[in-house]
């Protein structure tokens, strides 16, 4: 009986209306998947890069001495006299220190066009890449519902799962009555 179920749920399977090249766009669909999650990978390492870069650029420009040279200039003054061997003016010190922070901050930052430039290419590849996942979901979604052909294929596996359980409760059952035999010609003797 239940060997009869499985050959109607088979029949209704077989007979099921699906999308006639249903593997290949699956399995097209599986590669723009992994196509989606690569890009989104390299676009999310190539966005904290671009923000670390900027976020660099940001604090090294800070650092820019935007002091009061007068008031400086009087202290650095009183410590050149007071201690022999200064020979840079404070103004030059801030100007060294200065130039090596733009310095920084070009060395930093000469990668970032060519990053916001690979960053906008990932980015419209990627809704290519989107594009093409609707279209080919919306390919293999075509003909009967998936959702019954889920139904009949979660029929058809439990009732594999009853005659698995009949045959192994019948094998059971013959284990069973192989001893009582062998027990009852030991009796017999």
């Amino acid at each position: 009986m239940v060997d009869d179920e499985i050959d109607a749920f088979n029949e209704k399977k077989a007979s099921f209306n699906l999308n006639k090249t249903l593997e290949e766009d699956l399995e097209q669909l599986n590669i723009v998947k992994y196509n989606i999650n690569r890009t989104s990978a390299l676009i999310s390492k190539l966005g904290i890069r671009k923000n670390l870069i900027e976020e660099s650029q940001r604090d090294l420009e800070q650092s820019i001495s935007h002091i009061d040279l007068q008031q400086l200039r009087l202290l650095y003054e009183e410590v050149a006299e007071n201690i022999s061997g200064v020979q840079k003016t404070f103004e030059d010190l801030v100007a060294f220190h200065n130039n090596m922070v733009i310095e920084k901050v070009k060395y930093i930052s000469q990668d970032l066009p060519e990053l916001i430039q690979k960053l906008q290419d990932s980015q419209e590849e990627l809704s290519i890449l989107l594009r093409k996942e609707k279209e080919l979901t919306d390919e293999v979604a075509k003909g009967d519902s998936f959702e019954e052909l889920e139904k009949i294929i979660f029929e058809l596996n439990e009732k594999y799962r009853i005659k698995g359980e009949y045959e192994s409760i019948i094998s059971q059952l013959n284990e069973v009555e192989k001893i009582l035999i062998h027990l009852m010609r030991k009796l017999i003797i």
